[in-house]
C-alpha cells in the first residue's frame, strides 16, 4: 500500500526550471520572519539518507554534516540527522507528500530547523526552511524547491513577487540578522532567464513511476464516502461541515463524470495520515501534531492531505493507474486566523476545501486562471466553483456516458416553490449574479420536498434583469452540457420558461446552470412544482 498527500502551505514560493504535477498552497512569509522562527540555521552538505520510520507515518532520514553554524547551539563539523514526512517503511507502505523538501548525496543547503525529542531536526515549516544551492544562468543561486507551491494572498493584501536570492550574499544576509544586525536584503537577483515554466490547462497527479492516480469505486456507480471531524474547524462559523458538503457537492454535481460522494457524517477518528484505514476524513486543527503549528500573520502549513493508493497498478480503458483505497485531509492548527481576516471565509473554506478534494481525485493543478484547481486560491467569494478545465480534467479520469432512464417513472406534484434567487444574499441558493464564463452547481436533495429517490424536476425558469443578451443551459452533471439552451434572454429582458431538469444521480441531486453571454450579468430564479421517480 502506498499513500501519497497534497499541501496547503502558507511560505514563499521559488522558481524553478522545471514544471511539477501537482502543488502546495502558501501565503509570502518574509525572510525575517523565517530566520527569527527557526531555532537552528545551518549551511549543511548531505551525506545520505535512511527511511525514517519502521511503522506509523513514513518518513525519511537524511544524514547530513554541518559546514556552518548561523544560529542556535550547534558546533560546525558534526552530523545530523533531519526528518523529512514521506519515504518508505520496511513493511512497503510509502507516503509522498508532493512539495516536502528532497536532497541529493552531496548537495548543500541552507536549513532553517527545529530540534525533535530524539536528538534530530524537523525544518521549519517543511519545505519553507530548506534552501537548495543551485547554479543556474551563472548564478549561485538559493531555491526552494517550491514548484507545487499554489500561492494564496493573505486576504486584504496583495501577492508579492517572490524574489530570486544570490547564495552566498543570502547566507551572510541570514547570519546578520541571526546575530541581531538588521541590514537591507541585498542578496536578490532581478532576473534569471529560462528559470520558469508555464503550467497549461489542467494536469493530473502523477506517481514517481510515471503513472496517474484515480479512484475505481465509481466504475461501478459506488460512493465515496467522507467524514468530518467532530471538533469543527477553528474560525468557521458552524465549524466548516457546510463548507466541506458544498465542496464535496462540487465534484458530485460535475457533469459527465462518474464521480459520486454521498452525504459526510461526522466521526471521532483521528488516524488521518498517521495510520491507514478505511476512513476518508477531514481532521481539523491538527489532533496529531503533524506539521508546524501556523503562524498567524506570518505563515505556515494550510493543511495537508491526499489518497492512499496502491503500489501495483491496475488498467483502465487501456491505461494503468495506481487505484486509490483511502484520502484524508489534515487542516494545521492556528489557520482560524487566516479564515477570520478573509471577507468571505464561508467560500474561501469551501473553495480550499474544494481544491484540496480535487487533489484526493488524483488532480493536479491547472494554468488555466478561473479554474479552481489553478495554482492560486482566488478568495473573491466564489467559492468551490468549477470551471470547464476542472470539469475536463474529471472527465479525463472518471469520465461518464450519458444516463439513459429506460424505466418507468411516475410524475408526483409539489407545493410551489421556491428554490434559487440569486437576487438573494449570496448563499447556496441565492447569490452571487450570475456572469460570463462562471457557471454554478445546485444541490436540491430534500429542498422544497424534493425526496431522495427524485431523477427530474418539472421548474419555471426565469431570468431578471439581464445586464446582456444570451442563454442559460441548465442539465444533469450526469449528461454533460447539451447543446440546446433552456432559456434566452436580451438585455435588459426578464423573462420566463419552463423546464424539465434531470437530476445527478447520487444522494446530492444536483443540476449545473451554465451562462452563455458575451458579457454583462443575470439574475436566475427557479420554482418546483413536481419531480419524476422510478416506479417501486
Amino acid at each position: 500500500m502506498q499513500q501519497t498527500t497534497r499541501l496547503f502551505v502558507l511560505g514563499v514560493l521559488a522558481l524553478l526550471a522545471s514544471a511539477a504535477v501537482s502543488a502546495t498552497s502558501y501565503v509570502p512569509v518574509s525572510d525575517a520572519d523565517l530566520v527569527d522562527q527557526a531555532p537552528v540555521i545551518a549551511l549543511v552538505e548531505i551525506q545520505g539518507s535512511d527511511p525514517g520510520s519502521k511503522s506509523g507515518s513514513p518518513s525519511t532520514a537524511y544524514r547530513a554534516r554541518v559546514e556552518k553554524v548561523l544560529k542556535g547551539a550547534m558546533a560546525s563539523g558534526v552530523r545530523i540527522g533531519v526528518r523529512v514526512p514521506g519515504g518508505s517503511r520496511a513493511d512497503g507502505v510509502s507516503l509522498r507528500i508532493w512539495g516536502a523538501p528532497r536532497f541529493a548525496k552531496g548537495e548543500r543547503a541552507l536549513l532553517f530547523l527545529s530540534p525533535r525529542l530524539d536528538g534530530s531536526y524537523d525544518i521549519v515549516h517543511l519545505m519553507l526552511g530548506a534552501f537548495h544551492e543551485v547554479r543556474t544562468g551563472g548564478h549561485l543561486l538559493a531555491v526552494r524547491h517550491l514548484a507545487d507551491a499554489r500561492p494564496v494572498a493573505w486576504p486584504g493584501k496583495p501577492l508579492p513577487r517572490e524574489p530570486l536570492r544570490d547564495f552566498d550574499r543570502f547566507v551572510s544576509w541570514v547570519g546578520n540578522r541571526a546575530r541581531g544586525l538588521r541590514k537591507q536584503a541585498d542578496y536578490q537577483i532581478l532576473e534569471v532567464p529560462g528559470l520558469d515554466k508555464i503550467t497549461e490547462d489542467f494536469t493530473l497527479l502523477q506517481h514517481p513511476d510515471g503513472f496517474n492516480l484515480r479512484w475505481f469505486t465509481f466504475d461501478s456507480f459506488g460512493q465515496v464516502h467522507w467524514d468530518a471531524h467532530e471538533e469543527g474547524q477553528q474560525g468557521l462559523a458552524g465549524g466548516g461541515f457546510t463548507e466541506f458538503q458544498l465542496a464535496l457537492g462540487a465534484w458530485a454535481s460535475n457533469p459527465g463524470t462518474r464521480i459520486n460522494f454521498d452525504r459526510p457524517g461526522t466521526t471521532n477518528d483521528t488516524s488521518g495520515l498517521e495510520i491507514y484505514d478505511t476512513v476518508n476524513a477531514i481532521l481539523f486543527n491538527d489532533p496529531n501534531g503533524e506539521v508546524s503549528p501556523f503562524v498567524c500573520g506570518s505563515g505556515g502549513v494550510l493543511a495537508m492531505g491526499g489518497p492512499w493508493i496502491e503500489s501495483s497498478t491496475t488498467s483502465y480503458n487501456g491505461n494503468s493507474y495506481h487505484r486509490i483505497m483511502n484520502a484524508d485531509i489534515v487542516v494545521n492548527d492556528g489557520i482560524g486566523c487566516f479564515f477570520s481576516a478573509s471577507s468571505t471565509p464561508s467560500w474561501a473554506a469551501e473553495e480550499l476545501f474544494g481544491h484540496e478534494l480535487g487533489h484526493t481525485l488524483g488532480l493536479g493543478h491547472s494554468g488555466v486562471a478561473e479554474a479552481l484547481m489553478r495554482s492560486s486560491l482566488h478568495d473573491d467569494g466564489r467559492g468551490a466553483l468549477l470551471h470547464n478545465d476542472d470539469r475536463a480534467a474529471a472527465a479525463a479520469l472518471y469520465s461518464s456516458p450519458p444516463v439513459s432512464f429506460n424505466q418507468p417513472l411516475e410524475f408526483f406534484t409539489l407545493t410551489p416553490c421556491r428554490l434559487l434567487d440569486t437576487r438573494n444574499p449570496n448563499g447556496d441558493y441565492g447569490g452571487p449574479v450570475f456572469k460570463a464564463g462562471f457557471p454554478r452547481s445546485f444541490l436540491l436533495a430534500s429542498r422544497c420536498g424534493i425526496p431522495n429517490n427524485a431523477v427530474a424536476v418539472s421548474v419555471n425558469v426565469t431570468v431578471v434583469s439581464p445586464t446582456g443578451s444570451g442563454y442559460f443551459r441548465l442539465f444533469s452533471p450526469d449528461e454533460g452540457e447539451p447543446d440546446t439552451s433552456t432559456i434566452s434572454f436580451s438585455n435588459g429582458q426578464t423573462r420566463g420558461n419552463n423546464a424539465i431538469l434531470r437530476l445527478t444521480l447520487n444522494l446530492y441531486q444536483g443540476f449545473t446552470a451554465v451562462p452563455v453571454m458575451a458579457n454583462g450579468t443575470a439574475h436566475l430564479v427557479m420554482d418546483v412544482n413536481g419531480y419524476f421517480a422510478y416506479l417501486p
